[in-house]
């Protein structure tokens, strides 16, 4: 019997959806399903290594800002849109970077001390606060957006999916409950409601804090089991796990800065959090 073709055999194996055929990169192998959509590893024709993303338009929509990253990223933390197009079949493909790393969670800052973990979310800070000045927001930032790696003998981050967002229904649903832990508040209310608004700053600053309070205190924001309406009630109401910042913390921080912002991070009101730059300036805290 004939072996398969290389596209047909990745089909057989990708899951969810066919890879995309694409002008100008070949796929070499599935990278994963996520939310929106799959990831394929690709190679251009000077065998640059890239992701394509294929976004299913049952479960995510790319945003105008996906363009405006492809012409410049504003942060080196941000992800590169390389470029937008359609494949073979019309889903809309992004072309992304490759970027290597963990997961940002317990097991991507495992075995790093706290100043190395505060040295990592000011980085994120910073990158999403560059964001934020270019006029733009993220929407959806969680752990598995966010991929950690050594540089230069320091934790980095880097942001992934920018400019692409679940829809209500079967995207939202897909993300799981502790995706979902990671939404402000409004951005769940829009999920549950049905409505799409873009992604604005205040959201990022919920889903930054919520990560950092979960990477600096080894415990989940919100116990498990909650539905997502739940959820909602819990965040509106702040009944999070996070009771503040206990240990100490080495000179430069100031611990009880540190603490306040984070706090005030969590409103359920958007217009009670700090902005992005004051976070970062508390991550550093000097």
């Amino acid at each position: 019997m004939a072996a398969k073709p290389p596209t047909q055999q990745l089909e057989a194996v990708s899951g969810r959806i066919p890879p995309p055929i694409l002008e100008g990169y070949q796929v070499v192998r599935t990278l994963g399903a996520g939310v929106v959509g799959e990831a394929f590893v690709a190679r251009t024709g000077d065998r640059l290594e890239v992701v394509l993303k294929v976004v299913d338009a049952g479960r995510g929509r790319i945003l105008p800002l996906a363009a405006k990253l492809a012409e410049e990223s504003p942060h080196a933390g941000i992800a590169r849109v390389l470029a937008l197009g359609e494949d073979d079949r019309g889903r809309g493909c992004l072309v992304l970077e490759r970027v290597e790393g963990r997961p940002l969670g317990a097991r991507g800052v495992q075995g790093s001390s706290r100043v190395e973990v505060l040295g990592l979310l000011r980085g994120l800070a910073q990158a999403l606060s560059a964001l934020h000045a270019a006029g733009a927001a993220h929407g959806n930032l969680k752990p598995g957006n966010v991929l950690v790696r050594r540089a230069d003998g320091a934790l980095a981050a880097t942001v992934l999916d920018t400019g692409v967002m679940p829809i209500p229904g079967e995207g939202w649903q897909a993300a799981g409950r502790r995706g979902l832990a990671y939404l402000a508040p409004e951005r769940l209310d829009a999920m549950l409601t049905g409505s799409e608004p873009d992604p604005q700053p205040a959201e990022d600053v919920y889903s930054l804090v919520a990560l950092a309070a979960e990477a600096l205190t080894a415990k989940e924001l919100f116990s498990g089991g909650e539905s997502p309406e739940a959820l909602l009630e819990a965040k509106r109401a702040r009944h999070y796990r996070f009771v503040g910042l206990t240990s100490p913390l080495p000179p430069p921080f100031d611990l009880r800065k540190l603490d306040d912002s984070l706090r005030r991070g969590l409103a359920a009101d958007p217009a009670e959090r700090p902005p992005m730059g004051e976070v970062a300036v508390a991550l550093l805290a000097r």
